[in-house]
């Protein structure tokens, strides 16, 4: 086929970007960001740590410094970069929760993308047998993570949010029927005064 462009390296990456986000997954999961939060650390100290198999975790963060998430320092030893430090629960603005919710529960549902497009059938509901949030109100623990993961998104948004916007019209001072906005002790929103 004369003048057809073809890119193999672009399509191979695409269809190996899984293996790199599967591992970002089990990087979460063994809270790996968190273990190194203090330093480096080798893969012996870290595996027992995480009850893995050393040479395993050797492997996941090879692959894992590959794509910047951490990085060699030593042999077999390794720390965080910006990009992991995301990961870690200690952190303002966390991604650790959803990349667990979005890389772990919802992961069967893309399995499923094929026939979403075949049937404009939710491929969540093909995979579980039922609507997203008929399923996260039957599983405490999915709703917990996806409410860590709205809550967080808030918080991750909420500086940008109040910077670009000029929210002084609706100041308790120049408009009575407004309320100032509090976080209350479980993190969900509440108003002043009600």
């Amino acid at each position: 086929m004369n003048g057809l462009a073809i890119d193999h390296t672009g399509m191979f990456d695409m269809a190996l970007n899984l293996l790199a986000t599967q591992a970002v997954h089990v990087a979460a999961e063994m809270w790996i960001a968190d273990h190194l939060a203090s330093g480096p650390a080798d893969t012996t100290l870290l595996a027992k740590t995480t009850g893995a198999h050393e040479p395993s975790l050797y492997r996941l963060l090879r692959l894992l410094s590959s794509v910047g998430l951490f990085i060699a320092t030593a042999p077999r030893t390794f720390a965080t970069t910006s990009k992991a430090n995301v990961l870690r629960s200690d952190v303002p603005g966390s991604l650790r929760s959803f990349v667990l919710h979005t890389l772990g529960f919802l992961y069967p549902a893309r399995g499923e993308m094929a026939h979403s497009v075949r049937t404009g059938e939710e491929a969540f509901t093909k995979a579980f047998g039922k609507p997203v949030w008929q399923y996260h109100a039957d599983r405490s623990e999915a709703n917990d993570l996806m409410s860590q993961v709205m809550s967080h998104e808030s918080e991750v948004m909420i500086d940008g949010l109040t910077t670009a916007y000029d929210f002084s019209p609706f100041h308790p001072r120049t408009h009575s029927r407004a309320y100032p906005v509090r976080r209350s002790h479980r993190g969900k929103f509440a108003r002043h005064g009600r």
